[in-house]
């Protein structure tokens, strides 16, 4: 059964754009910069978007970066949006590139991340003195070999 989620959006200045898919099918809603932005190599800024969103209660809003972008050097972090967060979404990105032309320019209206809507399950955490033993165990960082 398909859930539609009802998120209701805000724009908060003149720039601002509501996010859009490019085709039906795509998981992601893309985000806009509302505003001109240099991110400079080895640079994080936040880029800001114009819009608040209003998302229902047990889902939130992932911002992941744009595939195209993250070829080319640039990752967003720290992309979580709560359902109770009705500030102005921005988007944090981290320029991995070194030397002087690897600048990313933005302008108002560009495409800067994705966000996808997610559910947030009930979680009980359980303080306990043992864990339940797997396969894996404490196999961790490259612990498969790769």
């Amino acid at each position: 059964m398909m859930v539609k989620l009802d998120v209701r959006v805000k724009l908060l200045n003149g720039q601002a754009r509501v996010p859009a898919k490019a085709h039906s099918g795509d998981a992601g809603w893309d985000i806009f910069a509302s505003e001109p932005c240099e991110v400079g190599p080895g640079e994080t800024k936040i880029i800001k978007t114009g819009i608040a969103l209003e998302i229902p209660s047990g889902w939130y809003g992932q911002i992941k970066s744009r595939s195209g972008l993250g070829a080319r050097g640039l990752i967003v972090t720290a992309g979580v949006v709560d359902s109770g967060y009705r500030g102005e979404v921005g988007v944090v990105v981290v320029n991995g590139n070194r030397g002087p032309e690897g600048s990313f320019t933005f302008r108002a209206g560009d495409k800067i991340a994705q966000m996808v809507f997610l559910p947030v399950p009930e979680v009980e955490i359980n303080l306990t003195e043992a864990l339940n033993g797997s396969a894996r165990w404490h196999g961790g960082f490259g612990s498969t070999g790769a």
